[in-house]
């Protein structure tokens, strides 16, 4: 697949704005969907593997249009949206509170993280 895959930038999404950037957490809780890949399953898995198939490949060798954007990410209803809007921001000031009263100083990295977990 296309794409420039030279810059990591780790640093920056795993770091900085979960832990930096409000717009970015509530993108995270209201959307996310972009952020992960999540698929639900029974006992077996249909995976294609660079797609031959046009309607397939265009996903990720063309410009998406308004259709195949929305094929990924339904439209939802304003009353839904404030909803989910709503929820995200209630867990963020949960979790502003809870960082209040529990300090931390900085993200720990996963090797600090392991070490501390006897891992």
């Amino acid at each position: 697949m296309p794409g420039n895959y030279k810059n990591n930038y780790g640093e920056l999404f795993l770091n900085y704005l979960p832990y930096q950037s409000f717009p970015y957490k509530l993108l995270w809780l209201t959307e996310g969907n972009i952020m992960l890949n999540r698929y639900e399953w029974k006992d077996k898995i249909d995976i294609i593997v660079n797609p031959e198939d046009e309607y397939y490949l265009s996903f990720f060798t063309k410009k998406w249009t308004r259709e195949m954007t929305e094929k990924i990410f339904p439209p939802r209803s304003i009353r839904k949206e404030i909803k989910v809007t709503r929820k995200a921001l209630c867990f963020l000031m949960r979790v502003k509170m809870n960082n209040l009263l529990n300090k931390h100083d900085f993200p720990l990295s996963m090797t600090e993280y392991l070490k501390l977990n006897g891992k």
